[in-house]
C-alpha cells in the first residue's frame, strides 16, 4: 500500500487506470463507479449495469458456483439468493483489480458478500444499499467491510436517457513506455 501510494505521489494521482486502457475494474471499483445504473431482475438472475464501460455484473440466483473452465474473470462468478426483501451475493473467481483508486490490487482468492436492501427513508426518499465485505487472504489481514448507497436518478429518466454501450478507442488509450496510461482519470 505504502510502495503504491508513494508511486502516485509524483503524479498526484492514480498513475495507472485499468478504465483508460479500457480493462474492466473488477466488482470492487465497479460498486463506487459514479454512473448511470440499471438492475434487471429475473426468477434466475439479476443483471446490473453500469453505463461506465462494458461490465455488465451477472448474478445466478439461487444456483451454485459455476467456473466450468477453472478461470477467473474480470466480474468474477456471482451466486446469490432472495432472504426476504434482501438479496445475498456471493462473488469469488475475479481478476486482480483495486478496491479502489490508490489502493492495492486484491488477489484473485479475493471474495466478496453483497447484501441488498431497498431501504425507504422516514422522508420519502428510497436508496439501495449495498453492505459489502470484502475476503482475501492474500490482501487483507481483516475482511474489509463498507455499505455502498445508490439512489433514483429521476431527472436523468424522465428526460429519457438511456445506457449506452461504452465504447473505448484502444487507440486513443496508450500505455507509454513505463507501462503509465497516457491519460489518466482523477
Amino acid at each position: 500500500f505504502k510502495q503504491r501510494r508513494e508511486h502516485m505521489i509524483p503524479f498526484n494521482e492514480q498513475p495507472y487506470d485499468r478504465l483508460t486502457t479500457c480493462e474492466a475494474v473488477g466488482p470492487g471499483l465497479w460498486l463506487l463507479e459514479p454512473y448511470v445504473r440499471e438492475w434487471v431482475n429475473t426468477p434466475t438472475q439479476s443483471w446490473w449495469m453500469n453505463d461506465l464501460a462494458n461490465e455488465t455484473r451477472r448474478v445466478f440466483i439461487n444456483q451454485d458456483h459455476k467456473n466450468i473452465d477453472g478461470a477467473n474473470s474480470p466480474t468474477g462468478d456471482s451466486v446469490g439468493f432472495w432472504a426476504g426483501d434482501q438479496l445475498i451475493v456471493w462473488t469469488n473467481d475475479m481478476w486482480p483489480a483495486d478496491y479502489f483508486r490508490g489502493y492495492p490490487p486484491f488477489s484473485n482468492e479475493m471474495q466478496m458478500i453483497e447484501v441488498y436492501q431497498l431501504v425507504q427513508e422516514p422522508n420519502g426518499l428510497s436508496r439501495l444499499e449495498a453492505q459489502v465485505t470484502y475476503y482475501d487472504p492474500i490482501s487483507l489481514a481483516k475482511p474489509l467491510s463498507g455499505v455502498y448507497t445508490w439512489t433514483r436518478a429521476t431527472v436523468q429518466e424522465d428526460a429519457g436517457y438511456r445506457i449506452r454501450h461504452w465504447d473505448c478507442d484502444s487507440n486513443i488509450q496508450q500505455k507509454d513506455a513505463n507501462d503509465l496510461t497516457t491519460i489518466r482519470l482523477p
